[in-house]
């Protein structure tokens, strides 16, 4: 008889989320130099860390994909934050947000800090960086 393992059976098995930590770290350093290079060539800044806009100003359409959702989990169960309450406001807002356009849609982040900072991204790059400083 064959075992079904759960996703995250899968994920804990395999250790999926190191190696995806480290995938996603490779991304958002690419990422950031090429956002930093363009930003240089069209004499724009382009920083998230000083801007004092609203974070429902940008009309940028941001994903989060599977795999860094996989990682996002993660952090959020490790740091006590995976309630009952979360899971219902992300059911909500994922209901909401299928019913909506992507242009439609404008709706701060959920794991906005109060002075609107992504706390979210800060958690996965300290991952990132933990990460990073553990390999050889």
């Amino acid at each position: 008889m064959q075992v079904v393992r759960t996703l995250g059976q899968f994920v804990d098995d395999e250790q999926i989320v190191t190696w995806l930590s480290e995938n996603v770290a490779h991304i958002n350093r690419s990422s950031h130099r090429g956002a930093k290079d363009a930003g240089k060539r069209a004499k724009l800044p382009v920083s998230c860390e000083t801007c004092t806009a609203t974070k429902t100003c940008c009309h940028s359409l941001v994903v989060a994909r599977l795999f860094e959702g996989v990682v996002i989990a993660a952090a959020l169960r490790e740091t006590g934050r995976d309630t009952p309450a979360l899971r219902a406001e992300l059911a909500a807002r994922a209901t909401a947000m299928e019913a909506a356009t992507p242009y439609a849609w404008r709706t701060p982040c959920l794991f906005l800090d109060g002075s609107e900072r992504a706390r979210m991204q800060w958690e996965l790059e300290r991952r990132f960086r933990l990460f990073e400083s553990a390999q050889p």
